[in-house]
């Protein structure tokens, strides 16, 4: 047997707090709860930016892709219809970067928070091929997957705050923006489209930071004091791994819609901001959730040295005190 390492923090400092949660949350959303028909499914507090993502069984990926195509259709028939009577068309550059910068504005839009609904399947689909060597029990492992998925309300609206003041601050004072729509009103409806569609993707974007901070953070300290190590057979700890692929894959593909503003010279200034933002977010989420589990096994492998070392030194000992009888034949 292992050597068992009670948790310092995941199920005894934040226990209160999720449980709290969970009471607030159950009477505020009395639809998920567990009973005979979801069973094995955790009641715990959820996000409100996943509720298109829990209303349905539907992949979030066509989630994502409905968001994104429903700003796309108000945004084109705001500016026809607003054109329609008699206001100016917005400038652009060209029609590539109308078109584009519509298309990138809208996968950004769908893409954020579905990307924050894949990472909290992930996380539970992990938990579950980890129970083997949480040793915990239903109850346990339910709180367990609470205090990893449930960031403090504080946290993300402190995110949400920030988020929205800098999309506000973006649409308002970056000079590409002020160039497209210098020839309409600030209480254009288009321009009030804008600056709310930037403090959205802004404020989901921190939240998504939050979380995955959270989320990673939490995954080091699983690793760390829960699992029970078993040295011929890492099998079981893959997910730690895969939590870190997974993130890094998330957050890449994030990247990579941002990173079409400077093909089609449309980035804005903050953008470089943000994809050193984003860079960061990729290695540490691709780092920390291994970095407990990785303690955590070469905890395991001294203990097992000295062991070792342990019997191999009683066996020394017991061997030199027989040893002048052994010469006898």
């Amino acid at each position: 047997p292992h050597a068992r390492v009670e948790p310092r923090t995941l199920l005894n400092d934040r226990a209160l707090y999720c449980q709290a949660a969970k009471q607030r949350y159950s009477a505020q959303m009395p639809d998920v709860t567990v009973d005979s028909a979801t069973a094995g499914r955790v009641v715990r507090p959820r996000d409100p930016t996943l509720w298109p993502y829990e209303s349905t069984h539907r992949s979030p990926v066509w989630i994502g892709l409905a968001i994104a195509l429903v700003f796309i259709i108000v945004t084109v028939g705001l500016h026809e219809l607003m054109v329609f009577f008699g206001s100016e068309p917005l400038y652009f550059y060209s029609a590539e970067v109308r078109i584009g910068s519509l298309l990138i504005n809208g996968l950004l839009l769908g893409y954020i928070p579905t990307a924050n609904a894949l990472l909290h399947k992930g996380v539970e689909r992990d938990l579950r091929e980890l129970r083997p060597v949480l040793r915990r029990s239903e109850d346990e492992w339910r709180e367990l997957l609470c205090e990893t998925t449930v960031v403090p309300s504080a946290a993300l609206w402190l995110a949400t705050g920030i988020g929205l003041g800098v999309g506000a601050g973006m649409a308002g004072f970056d000079p590409l923006i002020r160039q497209n729509y210098s020839g309409i009103s600030v209480v254009d409806p288009r321009f009030l489209w804008m600056l709310l569609h930037n403090m959205a993707v802004m404020a989901l974007g921190l939240r998504l930071f939050v979380t995955e901070t959270h989320v990673s953070r939490a995954y080091a300290r699983i690793g760390e004091e829960l699992v029970e190590v078993d040295l011929f057979d890492l099998a079981p700890l893959a997910p730690f791994a895969r939590k870190g692929q997974r993130s890094v894959v998330l957050w890449a593909v994030l990247s990579a819609i941002i990173s079409w503003f400077w093909f089609l010279g449309a980035a804005l200034q903050a953008n470089i901001v943000i994809s050193l933002l984003v860079a960061i977010v990729v290695t540490s989420a691709f780092l920390q959730p291994v970095v407990g589990v990785r303690r955590r096994i070469r905890a395991a492998k001294r203990a097992e040295l000295e062991r070792i070392h342990g019997a191999l030194r009683q066996e020394r000992e017991r061997l030199l005190e027989v040893g002048p009888e052994t010469g006898e034949y």
